[in-house]
């Protein structure tokens, strides 16, 4: 389980949690006030949104960003909600 927040219909969790299960580094980017994820397989920033359900959103100090934004890009990403919580599950393919 992770945790997680509801807003209207979307689902936000903290992109270090996404950044973890993908294996690839993250970092804050002041500058541009945005959250960039790296790997072998992506490089993609992802700015903070003003709007209340904006792609990533900046509380308490946390990133949280939007499952479907981040799963456009990571594909190999799921994700479920039951009565456990929210599961967030990475498909790593085999080589």
């Amino acid at each position: 389980n992770v945790p997680f927040r509801k807003i209207e219909d979307s689902y936000y969790v903290p992109a270090r949690q996404i950044a973890a299960l993908a294996e690839a580094d993250i970092r804050w980017d002041e500058a541009q006030r945005a959250v960039t994820m790296k790997s072998s397989a992506i490089d993609v920033s992802y700015p903070v949104s003003s709007e209340v359900n904006g792609d990533v959103l900046l509380m308490s100090g946390t990133s949280w960003i939007r499952l479907d934004v981040i799963q456009e890009q990571f594909t190999e990403l799921t994700w479920a909600v039951n009565e456990r919580g929210l599961q967030l599950h990475f498909k790593k393919e085999v080589e």
